[in-house]
């Protein structure tokens, strides 16, 4: 984490460098740096990432197009995506504002779909909150 701030504050990633007595270096600046960890590389947790990046952009999206802040909030959204991402639900309702999302097989035709990526194993749709419903 050091060698992230040190282009941004370098005096005081070289003091903490040296208080925490890390790395055999003497300097910060001269000490390697980390090499990745293969067992820690997990290709699901990427797609999953990857996944996530699509549909946030695909919501971004569709609330530009439709004329709607990027904070304001969303009644439902449902997704067919073959329980990849099963368990992101906070990540999802937090990030794209939604109020309840559905795990579905076929999505309601009543919904606006969302334009992902070609070749995405994901599809998914959107409700708008009505003008006036009370926030939950």
């Amino acid at each position: 984490m050091l060698e992230l701030l040190m282009p941004f504050i370098p005096h005081l990633a070289e003091e903490l460098y040296h208080e925490l007595s890390l790395g055999g270096a003497d300097s910060q600046q001269s000490a390697s740096w980390p090499q990745v960890q293969l067992c820690l590389v997990s290709p699901q947790a990427e797609e999953r990432g990857r996944l996530l990046c699509a549909l946030l952009s695909a919501v971004r999206r569709f609330k530009s197009e439709a004329g709607l802040s990027l904070g304001a909030e969303l009644a439902r959204i449902q997704i067919v995506d073959g329980g990849q991402l099963l368990g992101a639900e906070v990540d999802i309702v937090s990030s794209m504002r939604a109020r309840e999302i559905e795990w579905v097989n076929e999505l309601d035709t009543h919904l606006h779909p969302l334009a992902l990526e070609e070749g995405l194993e994901l599809r998914a749709a959107v409700a708008v909150v009505e003008s006036g419903a009370p926030m939950v």
